[in-house]
């Protein structure tokens, strides 16, 4: 992956409160017992991204700092686990489950078992719009988008191709025991993809982390994975912003009282250009095995960041109709978690509704309970 992309990546969501400086960032010193506000900065955290954390707090740097350092651990670690392209020593990851399909079950950390767990809700409740089992068919795109990248442009699959390639999905491959700890997929040629939950299930165990250490007030935006702890010093709303699409410049804002989740899964991530000058991203419909073509960006906002995480990618292969359907399923499931959605969609694309709005070419869509808390 580029450069570029990768920044792209990391800035998927713009938070209008965070200083995205050097590692640390504080402010200056402020008497004894008074919140402060300190900015830490990781390229290795994993999941090829950016890790930034902002820390509200009484405590000195050094103890600060050591919070900072352990949330990079956390962090590297849920990586490891959720590789789907590397080994590690002594480590049975995702990876090492989609090497012994058809072979074996294999023993895993109980994260894994979890995070499996919560992917095969979604999956259910999306009615498999959200599906990890696809690695087969994301397979091939990853093939052609590396290839296209280190050439400048590439071709698309052809159906043949996917269509071979969406033989090996299904969870009705994946065995999860619990009670032995192992995940074991019954068939050569299926495997687990998991970047659509991952990241949000690894911000959501950092914000457990931090909770636990005591942090009353914090920001966390691990790669546009953006989480946020406690209420704001001042007493206001945090300002959550989303960026205008293939730019890094903030066209909406939503006032929000934590704790809260903000995810966006957008066209403008993730792609590459083709042969014939189009552009192919990286969030493929199950329907058609090709890019959905539905939207520039949906932004879920909800507690559970692993929840948001995998919202946004389901809603972003439907129709705003199916997708406002679905969030009301999973608002009367998770009443104490519930979602609101943003959808930024071409201008020729809108339609009437009462929660919509046109702004800088497109057109804005957004859950009624968002009203007069969203602005552009």
């Amino acid at each position: 992956m580029s450069q570029v992309i990768q920044l792209k990546k990391c800035l998927m969501i713009l938070l209008c409160f965070l200083l995205l400086g050097c590692t640390p960032d504080t402010q200056p010193e402020t008497p004894e017992n008074q919140l402060r506000k300190v900015t830490f900065t990781s390229f290795e955290a994993g999941f090829d991204t950016v890790f930034y954390l902002t820390l509200y707090s009484t405590d000195n740097d050094e103890t600060l700092l050591s919070i900072f350092n352990e949330c990079v651990s956390i962090a590297y670690g849920y990586h490891q686990l959720f590789d789907i392209y590397n080994n590690y020593n002594g480590i049975n990851n995702i990876k090492t489950i989609n090497d012994n399909a058809g072979i074996e079950p294999v023993k895993v950390n109980a994260d894994v078992i979890e995070m499996l767990k919560t992917a095969k809700e979604m999956n259910q409740m999306s009615n498999g719009e959200f599906d990890v089992t696809y690695g087969s068919v994301l397979k091939v795109w990853h093939n052609y988008r590396d290839a296209a990248e280190a050439a400048g442009k590439g071709p698309v699959p052809n159906d043949e191709e996917l269509k071979s390639a969406a033989e090996y999905v299904g969870w009705n491959h994946v065995i999860i025991n619990e009670q032995d700890n192992t995940v074991y997929i019954d068939e050569k040629g299926v495997s687990l993809d998991v970047g659509g939950i991952a990241k949000g299930f690894t911000t959501e165990k950092l914000a457990d982390y931090l909770a636990s250490k005591g942090i009353e007030t914090a920001i966390i935006n691990f790669g546009g994975n953006n989480r946020v702890i406690g209420n704001k010093p001042d007493g206001t709303a945090w300002g959550l912003g989303i960026e205008q699409p293939g730019t890094q410049s903030a066209m909406v804002a939503v006032s929000l009282n934590a704790p809260i989740s903000a995810v966006t899964s957008g066209d403008y991530h993730r792609y590459y250009v083709s042969e014939d000058g189009n552009t192919y991203h990286h969030i493929i419909d199950p329907s058609t095995l090709y890019p959905s073509e539905y939207f520039h960006s949906v932004t879920i906002y909800t507690k559970d960041s692993g929840y948001a995480d995998a919202l946004s990618t389901s809603l972003f292969t439907m129709s705003v109709e199916d997708g406002m359907k679905l969030i009301e399923q999973f608002n009367q499931t998770y009443p104490n978690t519930p979602a609101s959605v943003v959808w930024i969609m071409d201008e020729d694309k809108a339609f009437d509704t009462s929660c919509s709005f046109k702004t800088s070419g497109y057109f804005v869509v957004y859950t009624e309970d968002l009203k007069g808390k969203i602005r552009h």
